[in-house]
Formats: C-alpha cells, sequence, structure tokens
C-alpha cells in the first residue's frame, strides 16, 4: 500500500494485493467508507492492484480486505504517529 501526496493534489492510495483478494474498502477517520477499484489478475505477475482517491480532510484509518481465502473481511489497521505539538502547547505542560 501507497498513500501519495504530490504537492498541490489531493491523497491517492495504491495497493497490490493477492489474486485471492476480492474486494478492498478504504476506512476514513470519520467512519466514512470508500470501495477501492482492483484491476483483473495481471497473470505474469500474479498480482492485482487497486486505486482511490481519498480527501485531504478525513485521512485513512483502516482498510477491510475480503478474499476468497478467509471467511469474513480482513481488517488492517493503520498506526499514525501522534501529532506533534505546537511549541505554545509544550510550554503549558
Amino acid at each position: 500500500m501507497w498513500i501519495g501526496r504530490a504537492s498541490g493534489l489531493p491523497p491517492f492510495l495504491v495497493l497490490r494485493t493477492i489474486p485471492e483478494v476480492t474486494h478492498v474498502t478504504a476506512v476514513l477517520a470519520s467512519g466514512d467508507r470508500r470501495p477501492v477499484a482492483l484491476s483483473p489478475v495481471i497473470e505474469d505477475l500474479s498480482l492485482r492492484f487497486g486505486a482511490a482517491p481519498l480527501p485531504e480532510e478525513d485521512p485513512l484509518a483502516s482498510m477491510e480486505i475480503g478474499n476468497r481465502l478467509r471467511r469474513g473481511t480482513q481488517i488492517i489497521d493503520l498506526w499514525r504517529p501522534p501529532s506533534r505539538l505546537a511549541p505554545a502547547a509544550l510550554r503549558r505542560c
């Protein structure tokens, strides 16, 4: 998985998966869900690829992945470092 942030462009999620993955949903911090479009299986690579634009103001929190190998949906939570405190906030501590 890769999340791009080029200057002046919105964030964009790009991922690669095993062929058995049938669907991926991006879950945003607000709880909104965005389906991720998946390519057909690229036989030479034995991979599928997916991509989806993401909103600037609502960061990606997790992904839900469904595949033919497991029953149900696998949830992948994304770790985010804590936001940095402003220098003024640090002086008040």
